[in-house]
């Protein structure tokens, strides 16, 4: 008896596009510089939206300052008002002449006798009770009696960045230190930021290859014309 017969599987053919293949295989510098070119134009992006960053936080330092250093128009007019009526009240003096005598009456505030011969209202010391009563006036209010609560009223904490402000704002003397103050903010920020860092070390890369491709050129040249001579191969 013969071998038996095996039903043969139909074939499978790959057919390519000669095109495609040969643009494919050709075309990796180009998909690396496409890689490249959409790489750069994200960081670029992303640079630009970190500088608008920078400049409003600077523009809003800058704006926070000014209003610290702005003078208050409602105490300036109070104080202004007081000194007025400082000057009209002074010291009033009524006279009352008669045929053999002269009498002047002037009226005196009490707070200058106070300060000069240590005269004045009398004044009566308040106890601790009375005082801390009346630093808590809206605890007394909302205070249920009997469901006092005892301690030390809790004191608000001020944010770092307002201690941070404070400690800057002291410092400050003119408008000179203000716009310098400013610009070391801009610079403190701008060393801090990953993508300007990013972008700094890209650049440094880029102009050290520079600088190696047009000392190799330059070797090259002179080589070529035989002025040094070629480094030996061992």
């Amino acid at each position: 008896m013969g071998r038996p017969k095996t039903l043969k599987k139909p074939k499978t053919e790959l057919v390519f596009d000669n095109k495609k293949r040969e643009e494919f295989l050709k075309g990796f510098s180009k998909r690396k510089q496409q890689r490249k070119k959409k790489a750069q134009e994200e960081i670029d992006r992303k640079l630009k939206e970190e500088q608008k960053r920078i400049k409003s936080e600077t523009k809003n330092l800058k704006d926070k300052f000014k209003q610290s250093f702005k003078p208050i128009a409602e105490l300036e007019k109070v104080l202004k008002d007081s000194d007025e009526d400082d000057d009209e009240s002074g010291d009033e003096v009524d006279r009352f002449e008669t045929d053999d005598v002269t009498v002047t009456i002037s009226a005196i505030n009490p707070d200058d006798l106070a300060k000069k011969n240590f005269i004045g209202y009398r004044k009566v010391k308040e106890s601790d009770s009375e005082e801390s009563e009346e630093e808590d006036p809206e605890t007394n209010e909302t205070s249920i009696p009997g469901m006092e609560v005892s301690g030390k009223p809790v004191r608000k904490v001020k944010d770092k960045k307002d201690k941070d402000f404070e400690k800057l704002t002291e410092k400050l003397k003119s408008a000179k230190d203000v716009k310098k103050l400013i610009k070391e903010q801009a610079k403190t920020a701008m060393k801090k930021s990953k993508i300007i860092k990013m972008q700094n070390e890209k650049n440094h890369k880029r102009n050290v290859k520079l600088s190696q491709r047009k000392k190799f050129l330059k070797e090259k040249k002179l080589r070529k014309h035989k002025k040094i001579p070629k480094h030996k191969t061992k």
